[in-house]
This record gives C-alpha cells, structure tokens and sequence, in this order.
C-alpha cells in the first residue's frame, strides 16, 4: 500500500528527516507547501471544523432532552458543540476562551509510509501565546488518508485566535525501521478527514 523508495529503505536507523528529505518525501503531505518547510520540520495548519467541549451542565441537558444515557459523561455524544470557522480570518478570528478545550484537525492530510513515523508539536510562537496541548502527538507509520486531531487548551487569562489557516504547529518526521504491523492494520483513526472525537469507551 506505501511503497518505500531505494533511497528510504538505505535509512535503518532513527533519524529526524532534515528539509531535503521532508521534500524528497512531500508526497506523505497532502496540500503540501514548500514554504512550511523548515530545518527539521514541516509547519502545519489549522482545518476549518472545530470541536469545543460544553460546560457539563449543557451536555447534561442536551442528554436529558435528547433522552440519552450518558448524563454528561465524557463519552457522551454531546459532549463537544461541533463549530465551522471558515468565516473567520486572522483579522477576524474566532476567540478561543481561558479554559476552553477544542479538538481541532490540521489542513494537511497525512499519508506515512511504513518507514516513517512523525510527532506533532506546538510552534514555538503558539506556545508564547498560551497555547497547550496534550501530549498526544505520536503519529505510528502507516497512518494514512488523515488529518491530524489536535487536542487544544488555552492556559492563558486572554482569549487566543483561531482561524483556518493558522500555523498553529509543526510536524517532525523520523525514518524508523519498519515495523511488522503498520497503523494501518492496528489503529483507530485512519481515513479522518474532519477532526475526530475519542472513539475509545470510557469504563464506569
């Protein structure tokens, strides 16, 4: 499914790819950009579709209304308000508030061979802002036809700016040795193209 070139399979140790290799290999970034290359890593950006977490209250009520079970659980459907900010720009952002919880989804759509897996990490200038993230970056190789959940929170007394488009992080990518079941075989999340909620079950 992700055939691996000459030039890869010579990579048997873990090493970062450097913007040579990042561009040698641009095909594993879909919407790829050569001006978001940097040293050792790629700059990704912000997709259109968010999803805020509710205060508890509001997802209790909408469980109760909608006579589901779940009572405001965490697993609960109605757990995230499903948001569209594509009117939104960095002259007119959508505000970000202390304390809110967003799960965005990067614009690029990530196709890794089995030889290459990546980690997302925040940009140092989103990090300055006040911006967090939960350490859940890993991307396993074999992730494919995806865009990347990005798990946000503002740490901050100040609302921070969102909008498509943002360069809110940036991708580091790695040759491993590859491995003998990809994601692909053993992962949840392949084939998102709009940012995804857990799809594991919380256990009472």
């Amino acid at each position: 499914m992700f055939p691996i070139s000459l030039k890869q399979k010579e990579e048997t140790k873990v090493s970062i790819l450097n913007d040579r290799r990042i561009i040698e290999n641009e095909s594993m970034i879909g919407g790829f950009n050569a001006d978001n290359v940097n040293p050792v890593s790629y700059d990704v950006t912000l997709h259109h579709v968010i999803l805020r977490e509710r205060h508890q209250w509001q997802s209790w009520l909408i469980d109760s209304l909608c006579r589901q079970k779940h009572w405001g659980r965490m697993d609960s459907p109605n757990r995230f308000q499903r948001i569209d900010i594509s009117k939104h720009s960095r002259k007119n952002p959508f505000w970000m508030k202390q304390g809110d919880f967003i799960l965005a989804a990067t614009q690029e759509i990530f196709d890794l061979p089995l030889n290459i897996s990546a980690e997302f990490v925040l940009k140092s200038n989103s990090g300055r802002l006040g911006f967090g993230h939960q350490l859940a970056g890993l991307c396993d190789p074999g992730w494919h036809n995806s865009r990347l959940t990005l798990e946000l929170f503002n740490v901050c007394r100040f609302g921070l700016p969102l909008y498509p488009g943002l360069k809110i992080g940036q991708m580091v990518f790695q040759f491993v040795e590859e491995p003998s079941k990809g994601y692909g075989i053993t992962g949840h999340y392949n084939g998102d193209k709009e940012v995804q909620p857990s799809r594991v079950a919380i256990v009472d």
